[in-house]
């Protein structure tokens, strides 16, 4: 019984300070716990404000996509390119609806838009007699005032193609 006594208080001191190590991982995984779960919660925060973001510019592009008979993927891109130019999403889509609507009237062979487009040298209608898309239009019309020398004719037609809102389109085209 004495070898046993003597065993038990040789392992006591060892068990004492083996529990103490085992309270202060216990402490120090708690604390780390803590932290990771605040960290994650900060980070789930803000991929869902980021996701929210994208959305809110996926349904204001599809908005602005159905006013202006532009793609979204397209209006996605010339948001791009907005941006860089200072000129915001909403005024380029602006513009474009007024090209759309304008196009759809120069088509016809008269009127104040018919006059602006063959100014330019651009016909309205592709090959088969069908009516160019709106991107197609923009890109040309953009080429068109490019080479234009007089800024009051320039701003005159690009007046008559995207009404009162070309001019905020000037940087873009």
């Amino acid at each position: 019984i004495e070898v046993i006594i003597g065993a038990v208080n040789n392992l006591s001191p060892g068990l004492k300070d083996a529990k103490g190590d085992l309270e202060r991982f216990s402490a120090q995984a708690t604390a780390t716990g803590a932290v990771l779960t605040t960290f994650a919660a900060g980070a789930a925060v803000s991929l869902f404000a980021i996701a929210k973001s994208a959305a809110n510019v996926g349904d204001h592009l599809r908005d602005l996509s159905i006013q202006s008979g532009v793609a979204v993927e397209d209006l996605s891109t010339l948001r791009v390119v907005a941006d860089q130019n200072g000129t915001s999403i909403d005024s380029l889509a602006q513009g474009l609806k007024f090209l759309s609507r304008n196009a759809a009237e120069a088509s016809g062979g008269t009127g104040a838009a018919a006059d602006a487009f063959k100014r330019l040298g651009i016909n309205v209608k592709d090959a088969d007699g069908n009516l160019k898309p709106v991107k197609q239009l923009l890109f040309e019309a953009a080429d068109g005032l490019k080479g234009m020398s007089n800024e009051t004719e320039r701003t005159a037609l690009q007046l008559a193609i995207f009404g009162r809102g070309g001019i905020e389109l000037t940087e873009i085209l």
